[in-house]
């Protein structure tokens, strides 16, 4: 088996460039043979747009498959190879399963998904596409060999609001290395690390703000006041608290840069979050939340966290460090 690695572009402020760089090397780990698929993209910043830029991911891609079908042409991609996709939510991936099936091939098609029209909160949802992605979705789903998602909330999301043969969808935690994050002198700091759009629901943090001002703490948002990715980090590691209010999540990186960077985290006890965080983490209302973050603005309540946001960042590092190479194992299977 050889893998064929199609990334998602480097963004600036987005894990794809820190995904860019490990998957390759755990590859070479792996001891599996790879081709990358990466053309030069359109920007590396999302102008229009929320995951990703929405013009500038579309050119990427077309880009990319323009790539992938010279090679099938070529007879570069082999029967037992794996197209990879960093994100399998991918406009004309439909090209490579009408050249496998009109040629015959024996190719293999896998990757991650982040999200999609099937979650009423996405913002292709959002923005009316699933009067036309959710048969696209199907179709998709008909013929990809191998579907690698995050959580187990995210494969019941699929399987509840899809026709998908759940067999294909595995949970497979998705990579997140702790391997650039600094040690900071904390300040008495609150932050919000979300994208400030309205499935991660910013009103709730500038109202627990107001609710709760205290001159000595302060609140900070990091899409208002992080320009870079190393800003964004140093603010983290340097804030003692990182709330969440999420009407949407399928992972939760944010929430769990904070915790590498040693932010106690405070999230509501539902979607992702109950996979990832104990439960004195979680919350069940805003009211409840309240009180919650009022006790780890405490000396007593940051002590009393010390101990499971240790374990908490133990076994966020030992899933995402192991993501990719059960993958691998998956690919390897098909």
């Amino acid at each position: 088996m050889r893998i064929i690695n199609v990334p998602i572009e480097s963004i600036e402020n987005r894990y794809s460039s820190l995904w860019n760089t490990w998957f390759p090397l755990e590859f070479i780990e792996e001891k599996v043979g790879f081709t990358t698929i990466y053309p030069q993209p359109l920007t590396d910043k999302i102008t229009k747009g929320a995951f990703l830029d929405v013009c500038g991911t579309n050119y990427f891609k077309a880009l990319q498959l323009s790539e992938l079908c010279k090679k099938l042409y070529d007879g570069d991609i082999k029967d037992g190879d794996v197209i990879f996709f960093h994100d399998l939510w991918f406009p004309g991936i439909e090209m490579l399963a009408y050249i496998r099936d009109a040629l015959g091939l024996k190719f293999k098609i896998a990757g991650c998904l982040h999200a999609g029209t099937y979650d009423p909160w996405d913002f292709l949802t959002q923005k009316g596409m699933s009067r036309w992605a959710h048969e696209l979705e199907e179709s998709w789903f008909e013929f990809y060999d191998a579907i690698f998602v995050a959580t187990q909330f995210h494969k019941n999301l699929i399987t509840e609001n899809r026709v998908v043969d759940e067999r294909k969808i595995h949970v497979t935690y998705f990579p997140i290395y702790p391997i650039e994050y600094p040690k900071i002198e904390k300040e008495d700091q609150i932050v919000f690390p979300h994208r400030l759009h309205a499935e991660k629901d910013p009103n709730s943090f500038d109202y627990w703000a107001t609710l709760m001002e205290d001159d000595n703490w302060q609140w900070v948002k990091t899409f208002d006041t992080c320009p870079t990715r190393d800003k964004y980090i140093e603010t983290l590691a340097s804030s003692r608290i990182a709330v969440s209010f999420a009407f949407q999540e399928t992972w939760g990186i944010a929430m769990q840069e904070a915790v590498l960077c040693d932010c106690i985290p405070l999230v509501p006890n539902k979607l992702s979050y109950p996979e990832i965080f104990p439960g004195v983490f979680r919350y069940d209302n805003l009211r409840e939340g309240e009180h919650q973050l009022q006790y780890f603005m405490t000396k007593s309540g940051q002590r009393a966290a010390r101990i499971p946001l240790g374990k908490t960042k133990l076994n966020i590092i030992e899933k995402g460090t192991s993501a990719i190479s059960k993958m691998v194992k998956i690919m390897r299977s098909l």
